[in-house]
């Protein structure tokens, strides 16, 4: 499930606080959206942890995927979430509420075509041996816990997933895998990462002896967390309208006894951000843009009596004529036993919505044909839809999980916070190509020109050590590299030991703008041009590596990352004004890369991980010569600053310390 912290854009509500009585406004730290399994947990951790909360959450109970029915004996049958990773925080959440968890009971499997009701041969599905899956995962170990894919994204993550299953010969485990992948749809045809995060290392593991469960059942976690939270859980409430500002949230939520109004400092969507979800959110049009790229597949689940099934048996849907053995979908996947007797669990995957009367029937007819005879009857039915929220592989490439979803990560750079984090490390300021430290134009005599200027202050200002280097402004990629390796050497009389890097606006791909100089130049004049910028006693190695295809076929072919050392990236994005310098190389830019800064294209800027594009800033902007100018054109009112150099350079530090370096 994917959480999205949405704050700082304003809107008007056309409804004043004024109108709601005292009894019908909530005021709290933080509202969440949804309280499925990730909106109530985060509820009660930031119960614990001293934050008001409320939750809103549009079912009659807490809990989402956790279902569970009860007999007429009395007798609790999960049909829902079961599978349990056994990881501490589980086991403290649990143990909170006073509720054991035990081993989860392997269970023996039978494989036969739900259609006919034909078990098929031992041996047709293969056992799985996940060794080579694994060594697959263990390349992409960042996707156990985050979302913040590097740049470029892997290819083989973006591969269909029957396309990746052929090309690393996991051939042998592609069904048990696609059978685990729930909610993904038709998970040959899924985008690899998605399978790779829904079935990864723990979760296989899980599945083959260390996943726990509750010792009695799921869903008595959520009575007693709905319990806890009383009348901070508003159930069988939904969201009609919001506002969001930078003081917080207003939403105005229908509930079952009328509107209420709910005024928090922060808000979290803890439910699948589909575009219905998302709208009374008053989305702007970049948010409608983003939430309106997910697809989603279905699931349903159902409990079935009189099923004349082996009783503790598994009964997976696989045919014999179909790749690697997987049902056509939509379809029954599994049907799984319950404590009870006679009672299964059926579990029914389309990738897109069902209807129920639809569903319903086809669960009741695939246990007719696994047991001729018998008088299946459905007893509990539960709509898992939506699942498997999914963009296409061409929206990840282009960054829609490093980008898109950090819709204020570069927010930051429009305004001086009052406290900024402090890295351990030191800073190193390195200029680009034709850059400087100090440049002196009349000799000793007169101040020189900064080329950091107010930055190197303001961040020495915060107790940061920063060091600023002067490399040669034209020379090639090496020349540059040995003289600030030098530099760093001599300034911190130790050996350079990179933790981190950042680039910002930095040609990684190169630049069009190269490519179009040396194209209008024509190879003939390259020499003569060179010949005399060696005169003038200037270096010409850069101009050359600054074409795309130098970078990428090159550079970038040979020069592999530091496995030791985390990688962030900035691109900036402006249309400049009509004296602009950079006027006629964006909109040239413009046509072939797309979103640039008048020199660098936001999609060569991006490498490691892309920590946001800043919006209408030029290539000029980033070294904050431009921004006196402009606060005082802002004084006067005639424009609206957008960027401060300071405090972007601020809030580079303040993300360094809270990654740790």
């Amino acid at each position: 499930m994917l959480h999205i912290l949405l704050a700082g854009l304003i809107s008007l509500l056309p409804w004043q606080v004024s109108s709601f009585s005292r009894p019908n406004i909530i005021h709290r730290d933080v509202a969440i959206i949804g309280g499925g399994s990730g909106g109530t947990y985060a509820a009660i951790r930031l119960r614990d942890l001293g934050e008001t909360v409320v939750v809103v959450e549009k079912n009659a109970q807490l809990g989402g995927h956790a279902h569970s029915y009860t007999t007429p004996g009395g007798q609790h049958l999960n049909y829902g979430v079961v599978n349990l990773q056994n990881f501490s925080v589980v086991q403290d959440y649990f143990a909170r509420f006073n509720l054991p968890l035990v081993q989860l009971d392997r269970v023996p499997g039978v494989f036969a075509d739900f259609t006919t009701g034909t078990e098929l041969p031992a041996g047709t599905v293969p056992a799985p041996n996940f060794t080579d899956y694994f060594a697959q995962i263990d390349k992409y170990s960042y996707l156990e816990t985050t979302w913040e894919l590097p740049q470029p994204v892997p290819e083989d993550l973006l591969l269909p997933f029957r396309e990746f299953v052929e090309k690393h010969n996991l051939q042998d485990v592609a069904y048990t895998i696609a059978q685990l992948a729930v909610g993904n749809g038709e998970a040959l045809d899924q985008t690899t990462v998605y399978i790779m995060k829904a079935v990864d290392r723990s979760f296989i593991e899980g599945n083959a002896g260390t996943a726990v469960t509750p010792a009695n059942h799921t869903y008595e976690l959520y009575e007693k967390a709905l319990e806890e939270l009383g009348s901070d859980a508003l159930v069988s409430s939904t969201v009609i309208r919001a506002s969001r500002s930078d003081e917080g949230v207003k939403l105005l939520v229908q509930t079952p006894n009328g509107k209420t109004l709910i005024k928090a400092k922060k808000l979290v969507i803890a439910a699948p951000p589909t575009l219905d979800t998302m709208n009374p959110f008053d989305l702007d049009e970049k948010e409608q843009g983003i939430f309106s790229q997910f697809t989603q597949s279905a699931v349903y689940v159902g409990l079935i009596e009189n099923s004349d099934l082996l009783p503790g048996y598994r009964y997976y849907n696989a045919h014999l004529e179909t790749t690697y053995h997987l049902p056509k979908l939509p379809a029954p996947s599994m049907i799984w036993p319950t404590k009870a007797e006679g009672v299964f669990w059926s579990w029914y995957n389309s990738a897109t919505e069902v209807p129920a009367s639809t569903v319903q029937s086809h669960m009741v007819e695939t246990i007719k044909n696994l047991a001729p005879g018998s008088s299946p009857n459905l007893v509990a039915y539960n709509d898992h839809t939506p699942m498997g929220l999914s963009v296409s592989a061409d929206a990840i490439r282009n960054g829609f999980y490093t980008t898109d979803l950090n819709i204020d990560e570069c927010d930051l750079a429009s305004f001086l916070k009052d406290h900024y984090e402090k890295p351990k490390h030191p800073i190193v300021l390195a200029h680009g190509l034709m850059g400087f430290d100090e440049l002196h134009l009349a000799g000793k005599w007169f101040p020189g020109v900064q080329y950091w200027r107010g930055i190197r202050e303001a961040l020495e200002a915060k107790g940061i050590t920063v060091i600023t280097t002067t490399v040669p402004t034209t020379g090639s990629i090496e020349e540059r590299a040995a003289v600030l390796h030098d530099q760093i050497k001599a300034k911190l009389q130790v050996g350079s030991d990179m933790r981190s890097l950042t680039t910002i606006a930095t040609p990684h791909r190169g630049s069009w703008v190269a490519d179009m100089l040396f194209r209008d130049i024509g190879a003939a004049n390259v020499a003569n041009l060179y010949r005399l910028l060696a005169r003038l006693q200037v270096d010409t190695g850069a101009f050359g590596q600054l074409t795309c295809k130098y970078m990428q076929e090159t550079f970038n072919a040979g020069v592999r990352d530091d496995p030791g050392t985390r990688y962030f990236s900035y691109g900036a994005a402006a249309t400049p004004h009509l004296l602009s310098v950079f006027r006629l190389s964006h909109a040239l830019i413009d046509v072939v890369e797309g979103a640039n800064d008048g020199l660098v294209s936001v999609k060569s800027s991006r490498w490691g991980e892309y920590k946001g594009t800043l919006n209408g800033v030029t290539h000029l902007d980033l070294i904050n010569w431009t921004n006196r100018v402009k606060r005082l054109a802002a004084s006067a009112g005639l424009v609206t600053p957008a960027f401060n150099a300071v405090a972007f350079y601020l809030a580079i530090a303040d993300m360094l310390a809270r990654e740790g370096f």
